[in-house]
């Protein structure tokens, strides 16, 4: 944490300096074990988070219910790791460049990881993952990725570059770090920081629009250009599907959006029920999906009745509805759906989960889990994963 990469004075490039590791969690099905034939699938964890999410319940459930073998690694310069280091980036900019040069290390680090789900000389050969008759239990054709939050934004830009695997979910994610922080309850905490440093706000502004610069190596809005059809290079094209979740405090709605206005992805119609959204027209520019089964990219809004995203450069929990209807004589309904952070939810819907099981096969495509109605989110602490 706090290192950079060395670079040749001559032209520039990264140099190696040695060999580099990387840990990995991996979780294994049950039925894979037994049977085989699991799927390889990439995981991306969320916001200064390790490879650790990898063993989450839900995780465990998404891997149990698909006969998927998830497997993650620390996504370095924004891992659990750098959370000090990313803190004292922020009281002195000069600091930064270690973020974004450690999230290329991470993208190498995962690529290899997806390399060792589908070599047969990778993990497959290791004891660890073989059925109880001593086959290797994967898949080897072609590896997935799955991210959500940090690991759909860090996702973006490393799905773009793979030649590992085509076809990614991005769950809560969306780029450009410089429009999201202002936006992000998670930010609060590290804003003091920024604050004591940086006092002036216009300055502020001017340290999120420099940094994006360098940010931009390690995120999707660096590489977004290429995520699915224009693709690099000795690079495959790939195929995303992203979900939202509606009013979301952690990952602005906005960012989601961007990516889909930015590539000309589609979107599921009908995305919200009546009434929901504040705007006229919430999605302009952005189509809606013809019909299902679907070959192309797509976007998902779920609604768990979060009150929606303000309008203006902050916060959900700094506008006037949730400061009139979740705090004062109010402050009782904070867990109601008007008042909860619907992060954590789409991710666990069954649907959602279901979706990534046709999605993730070759030959698979993307399902309407919805039934031709707004996709309407239960709880995050509703499900027992």
């Amino acid at each position: 944490p706090g290192s950079t990469m060395t670079y040749s004075p001559l032209n520039g490039d990264p140099l190696s300096t040695g060999v580099t590791s990387a840990n990995f969690t991996c979780s294994l099905p049950s039925e894979g074990l037994k049977n085989g034939n699991s799927l390889p699938v990439v995981y991306g964890h969320g916001l200064l988070g390790s490879a650790d999410e990898a063993a989450s319940t839900l995780v465990q459930h998404t891997a149990a219910t698909n006969n998927s073998v998830y497997c993650s690694t620390d996504i370095i310069g924004l891992s659990e790791a750098d959370t000090t280091s990313a803190a004292a980036a922020l009281a002195d900019i000069s600091k930064f460049p270690s973020i974004p040069d450690r999230l290329q290390q991470a993208m190498l680090n995962t690529m290899f990881l997806g390399r060792l789900l589908t070599n047969l000389d990778g993990l497959g050969s290791a004891k660890e993952f073989q059925t109880s008759a001593g086959a290797n239990m994967l898949n080897n054709a072609q590896a997935f990725y799955d991210g959500n939050s940090q690991g759909a934004i860090f996702g973006g830009a490393v799905t773009a570059v793979s030649n590992q695997w085509t076809k990614a979910t991005l769950g809560v994610g969306g780029m450009n770090y410089s429009t999201l922080l202002d936006r992000s309850v998670d930010f609060n905490k590290f804003l003091p920081i920024l604050e004591k440093s940086y006092p002036s706000s216009v300055d502020q502004q001017l340290v999120f629009g420099v940094i994006q610069m360098l940010w931009d190596r390690g995120e999707t809005s660096g590489y977004v250009q290429h995520l699915t059809d224009r693709a690099y290079d000795r690079t495959p094209k790939h195929q995303v599907l992203m979900t939202v979740g509606f009013g979301d405090h952690q990952v602005a709605n906005i960012t989601t959006q961007n990516i889909a206005r930015t590539l000309g992805i589609k979107m599921y119609q009908p995305a919200l029920p009546i009434g929901a959204t504040i705007v006229p027209e919430p999605f302009y520019g952005i189509d809606p999906i013809p019909s299902f089964p679907y070959s192309g990219s797509a976007l998902f809004f779920w609604d768990s009745g979060t009150l929606a995203p303000p309008l203006g450069n902050i916060t959900p929990i700094m506008s006037q509805r949730y400061i009139a209807d979740c705090t004062g004589a109010n402050a009782d309904q904070v867990d109601s759906p008007r008042c909860a952070d619907p992060h954590e939810d789409p991710r666990r819907q069954p649907g959602v989960i279901e979706q990534k099981k046709e999605f993730f096969t070759p030959e698979g495509a993307i399902i309407d889990p919805c039934d031709d109605q707004p996709c309407i989110a239960k709880p995050a602490d509703e499900f027992d994963y």
